[in-house]
């Protein structure tokens, strides 16, 4: 019975999305369900088919052989005899295509934890989509309708409810189980009035009236209520912090890009806690990222070293390894003879994290075939207190867990290099996998500035970012330089996959992040060039 309702449910989406490009669209008046949205709601997820539909052309992807033989060939006769008829004509499955589906999750209850999960979506033909979900699923039994005019059919048992009249589809489901009337509950969502409406939520309603083809809405203030009840210290500690955020995430596919926002509030609570700076590197910080200037991948961070360690201290009565950090610090400021306050304040918060390549092993220098390469690793930190961190590295030193030639301090590892190396210039800490790019810091010669192609407007903007090089001529040399010849060749089957990224990055700062997968340009929408990667990829391993 479960998996004829995946099984359906897949299909209805599969349906949706696609159809929604044919010319029936015309015939359509949209319906947004937020008004029927209860405002203590702590989770909403709305999805617009049309928007998404209009970006890619499914009838081609459902003629696709990954289609017909992974979704088609599982299904039933009449149950694939049903999907042919609606693809054809998109009417016959009764829904309401340029609808926004709408799932959210509410709490029934003010004084006792009862949450329903709801999903809203537009019908347009009552009996089209009533002998739609009998040829999905012959098992299902609907009910005739009621004296509001909706029928009723439980896809599982009297906790998960489909009701749907000639307007509107609900799925109601009691998530604990506690029998609760889905039918009253039904009744008063078709119904809302505006003052109980999740309309009434300022940052939801500022959300809604955006263009996204998918949005993810949390309301923290009702989220913490779920938590008031439980006096567990570390569930109270959850509540509190979480008070003052409403987040939420939207998802768009570009033309060659696939964009996704994080977003919280602006409020006093939320600012309270945030780590991040408000401002991104300077223009001078960019020269400390990668010796050479253009790294495969780079990291960036600007963050509030004081709020962070009073974040740890907070938790510290929470978790024993928090409160151990202290215990360290206060007893290797011991051993320095050096107040604690310099110890704390050892690191300034502008750091990066640099990754050029791999170094293929020299085996004319070893006899050992089954050398590590060497992962070609920079990292750079902007030091608060310059003498607490050369005091520290000296007491490392004496601990035999650094060695220090001529400032040049070296660890041994085995993990990404044979030695990881490091040196403190003037207020900044370097390391590097390699000798030499910290052999030049010392000298005094600069390592190149962050390349324009590379994100850097985004380093000296935001004061979080993350920025990975994903064209194929970036890294090809490198990747195969490590495999065997008949790596390779498996490796040179999906060129023409790999070919089709450009970069990847993410960037924020406290009250917002983004998430960007660019692909090359080919000016063609991003939800397109994913639909057409998934089925080269399943030609070329099936």
């Amino acid at each position: 019975m479960k998996k004829s309702i995946i099984i359906a449910i897949s299909a209805i989406g599969v349906v949706a999305i696609g159809a929604v490009i044919y010319v029936y669209l015309t015939f359509f008046n949209g319906t947004d369900f937020s008004k029927n949205i209860p405002k203590n709601s702590v989770f909403v997820m709305k999805v617009d088919l049309m928007g998404m539909g209009k970006k890619i052309n499914l009838k081609e992807a459902t003629e696709s052989k990954a289609f017909r033989k992974e979704i088609m060939e599982s299904m039933k006769s009449s149950q694939k005899e049903m999907i042919e008829k609606v693809i054809e004509n998109p009417l016959k499955s009764g829904l309401q295509l340029a609808s926004k589906p709408t799932l959210f999750v509410f709490n029934n209850s003010k004084t006792e934890e009862e949450p329903v999960m709801g999903f809203m979506f537009g019908i347009s033909d009552k009996n089209n989509f009533n002998d739609f979900l009998e040829q999905i699923n012959k098992n299902i039994t609907i009910k005739e309708p009621d004296f509001d005019g909706f029928s009723s059919a439980n896809l599982d048992n009297e906790n998960f409810v489909l009701y749907f009249n000639d307007k509107v589809g609900l799925i109601l489901v009691d998530l604990e189980r506690k029998s609760l009337p889905l039918k009253r509950i039904r009744d008063e969502i078709v119904s809302l009035e505006k003052d109980k409406s999740i309309l009434l939520n300022e940052e939801f309603t500022t959300l809604n009236n955006q263009p996204n083809d998918m949005m993810v809405y949390f309301n923290g203030p009702e989220l913490s209520k779920v938590f008031e009840n439980n006096k567990n210290a570390q569930i109270d500690q959850i509540r509190n912090s979480i008070k003052g955020y409403p987040y939420a995430m939207t998802l768009n596919f570009n033309e060659d890009a696939v964009v996704i926002k994080a977003l919280t509030n602006k409020s006093k609570e939320a600012s309270k806690n945030a780590i991040l700076k408000e401002t991104g590197f300077l223009e001078s910080d960019l020269k400390n990222i990668d010796p050479k200037g253009s790294p495969l991948a780079y990291w960036t961070m600007n963050m509030d070293v004081k709020k962070v360690l009073d974040l740890i201290n907070d938790q510290s009565a929470l978790y024993q390894d928090y409160s151990d950090v202290f215990n360290q610090i206060d007893n290797i400021a011991a051993d320095l003879n050096i107040p604690k306050e310099d110890m704390m304040n050892v690191l300034d918060g502008k750091m990066s994290l640099s990754f050029s390549g791999i170094q293929p092993p020299n085996k004319s220098d070893s006899l050992d075939m089954y050398q590590s390469p060497t992962f070609l690793v920079n990292g750079w930190a902007h030091l608060g207190n310059k003498d607490a961190a050369t005091k520290l590295l000296d007491y490392y030193t004496t601990k035999g867990l650094l060695e220090n030639n001529e400032g040049i301090y070296s660890y041994k590892t085995e993990f990404i290099a044979p030695e990881i190396f490091m040196t403190v210039k003037g207020k900044d800490l370097f390391i590097s996998t390699l000798k030499e790019p910290i052999q030049n810091k010392i000298q005094g010669k600069d390592w190149e500035g962050l390349k324009e192609t590379l994100g850097k407007k985004d380093a000296l903007a935001k004061s979080a970012t993350f920025f990975a090089d994903l064209r194929y001529s970036s890294y090809e040399t490198m990747i195969k330089s490590v495999l065997s010849s008949r790596e390779s060749v498996s490796f040179d089957k999906f060129k023409n996959i790999l070919s089709s990224f450009k970069s990847i990055s993410m960037t924020g700062n406290n009250n917002e992040a983004e998430f960007i997968i660019q692909f090359s340009e080919k000016k063609t929408n991003s939800l397109q060039r994913i639909m057409d990667l998934l089925t080269e990829a399943y030609l070329l391993v099936s």
